[in-house]
């Protein structure tokens, strides 16, 4: 398989390192146990490599001082991802391996994201949704400042081969400006 170089956020420090193959094959095995899709295969890690952890703005998580992806994040750009087709929107997408919930590795990466999105990249609107009953997900969303916009049912999941409710939430870059100043640049 070829080498997918990507780069990785380190939580404790918001720096970016690139990083491998290895890294699917450590998020896999995080996954194991959560994807009823019961493959053992590299050949899978592979695919999920070329088809999810592909994009320009896609980045493992990493833990401090340990190259080893514990997690993925990414902003979905440009017409690549089910929001509005503008150019100045994108939407927010993000895994993190069951070892490490609860540690607040996800809200912190997903800030950097959300700022990296609103002043690097100049989108004026991101996306962000949970399926029904990931109430960790919901969690990270609010504490990250997004509202809810909409539901959606009988959503198509192909990777888990099943339909799914999905709540649908929104930032505006107004809205992140204004949080981030509430809350002292914690936004």
């Amino acid at each position: 398989l070829e080498q997918k170089v990507k780069h990785c956020i380190d939580v404790a420090t918001a720096r970016y390192k690139g990083i491998a193959y290895y890294d699917g094959l450590c998020l896999w095995a995080y996954s194991a146990d959560y994807l009823t899709l019961h493959v053992t295969s590299c050949c899978y890690v592979g695919a999920v490599i070329r088809n999810v952890l592909n994009g320009r703005e896609c980045y493992a998580i990493c833990e401090k001082g340990n190259p080893k992806a514990i997690g993925a994040i990414e902003l979905i750009l440009n017409r690549h991802n089910d929001t509005e087709n503008h150019d100045e929107e994108c939407e927010l997408g993000y895994w993190l391996g069951k070892p490490f919930w609860g540690r607040g590795y996800m809200p912190e990466a997903a800030r950097e994201m959300i700022r990296h999105g609103f002043e690097d990249l100049g989108m004026n609107t991101i996306w962000c949704g949970y399926y029904e009953g990931n109430q960790k997900s919901k969690r990270v969303q609010e504490k990250i400042g997004f509202v809810y916009h909409h539901t959606r049912e009988k959503v198509s999941v192909p990777l888990m081969k099943e339909v799914r409710t999905e709540h649908r939430n929104i930032m505006t870059k107004e809205r992140w400006i204004m949080e981030r100043e509430k809350n002292c640049g914690k936004v």
